[in-house]
């Protein structure tokens, strides 16, 4: 008969022969992907058996010995079903995720076809418009894995919607009411952003725990050079020169962003598999 540490008969364990558990002290002493913390215990202190320790009438570990197999049993089962959902958010995530990188060739085409003459200004319009659109929709389905993806989607068409308004208005020469609704465009804008990085390190956790860290230091970054911008804008003097560095954070995180968004759909696709 296999001995254990704790003095359990291996014989009379209902778990043996469903785990093909060898005994504690002949195997691992984890015959459930976990650890058996009697087991470690007796390791740690040099002892063969639970016996053998001076603390073993007030060791409260041993008092529950007959209750570990199924605790062990739970956590493995609780275990492969977090693994089970993992897997199924991952490939659901995965395909969202790449869609939304991809989006950034059409992105890229209406920018560089908006700066020459018409017809072509127009299609670019019409091109960066359409990937604009199918990146706020992509947001809203992502939602059912975090309300921030959804906040995030409201947040980029209230932008949009009040982009539009205040374009209208500067073509119909209200300046002035055209100039604060677009200023008014930029609080849902910032939040769109924010709630999106947010809602990306949120999902990566338990997947990717370095990438999602990332997210939340982008947070920062991207916070640090908004102020910068803004006080850029309405300092006197000095402005010039906090424009140039939060410019240039900007672009950094403009830059992170694309690099994140690569790695996030490659991670959760690859972990999907």
């Amino acid at each position: 008969m296999s001995e254990t540490y704790c003095g359990k008969s291996c014989d009379e364990c209902k778990y043996r022969e469903a785990f093909g558990c060898p005994g504690c002290s002949e195997g691992p002493g984890a015959p459930y992907s976990g650890n058996c913390n009697l087991a470690s215990c007796c390791r740690e202190r040099g002892h063969d058996r639970c016996r053998m320790c001076l603390d073993r009438g007030a060791c409260e570990m041993l008092k529950n010995r007959d209750g570990m197999p199924e605790e062990r049993a739970r956590a493995a089962a609780e275990r492969a079903e977090r693994e089970a959902h993992n897997r199924e958010k991952s490939a659901f995530l995965g395909k969202w995720l790449w869609a939304m990188f991809l989006l950034i060739i059409p992105s890229i085409i209406g920018e560089v076809l908006s700066i020459l003459p018409m017809p072509l200004e127009l299609i670019g319009l019409i091109i960066s418009a359409a990937a604009s659109i199918a990146y706020g929709a992509i947001l809203l389905v992502l939602s059912k894995e975090s309300t921030d993806y959804m906040i995030a989607g409201i947040c980029f068409f209230g932008s949009a919607v009040l982009m539009l308004a205040g374009g209208v208005l500067l073509i119909m020469e209200h300046v002035i009411a055209g100039l604060l609704i677009l200023l008014a465009s930029m609080i849902p804008a910032f939040f769109k952003d924010f709630k999106e990085y947010a809602a990306h390190s949120q999902v990566l956790e338990g997947i990717d725990d370095e990438l999602a860290e990332k997210w939340r230091k982008l947070i920062f970054l991207y916070v640090a050079s908004l102020i910068g911008t803004i006080f850029g804008t309405i300092v006197p003097f000095i402005g010039p020169l906090i424009m140039l560095p939060a410019s240039i954070a900007t672009l950094i995180v403009d830059i992170l962003k694309l690099v994140y968004l690569h790695h996030t759909a490659v991670a959760f696709r690859e972990y999907g598999i």
